[in-house]
This record gives structure tokens, C-alpha cells and sequence, in this order.
């Protein structure tokens, strides 16, 4: 029961942590690590599902793909910022 509420407590921070620099913040790099936050966030509460019930496989396949697609976006977008 207390894991429960600390990942959603988890996972709420992150959230609102991400929210908060998407809009408060200017600079490119960090609107990315907010971006990436907010992700992270989602991945998690993605993940945490997959626990409670007992489809883990499905929702860590999952999760292993989205992290993948989050490495490639931030290679994207990092190599935009250098160019610009």
C-alpha cells in the first residue's frame, strides 16, 4: 500500500515539475529536460500499471520502446539546437 502511494506521489511531482518549466521556462535546453520530466512521469505511471497488474511483460516492452523513442528524439533535437 505505501509503495503505491509513494510511486503516485512519484509520479505527480514529476509531473507537475515538468508542467511548471514547460511554462516558465525560455531557454531551449531546459523547455527539453522539462519535456523529457513530464515523459519520464508518463513512462512511469505507464510502468507502475504494468505492475499492478500482471501484464508486466507488456508494459516493460512498452516502456523499453518509449525510452528508445525519447533517445532518439533528444539526439534529434539536440542536433537542431547545435544547428541553429
Amino acid at each position: 500500500m505505501i509503495e503505491g502511494v509513494l510511486i503516485a506521489t512519484t509520479i505527480f511531482v514529476l509531473m507537475v515539475a515538468g508542467i511548471y518549466g514547460i511554462l516558465v521556462s525560455r531557454n531551449m535546453i531546459r523547455l527539453l529536460i522539462c519535456v523529457e520530466t513530464l515523459f519520464n512521469a508518463i513512462l512511469l505511471s505507464i510502468v507502475a500499471v504494468g505492475a499492478s497488474t500482471s501484464r508486466l511483460t507488456s508494459f516493460g516492452l512498452l516502456g523499453l520502446m518509449a525510452i528508445v523513442l525519447t533517445a532518439v528524439e533528444v539526439a534529434v533535437l539536440t542536433a537542431v539546437l547545435v544547428l541553429l
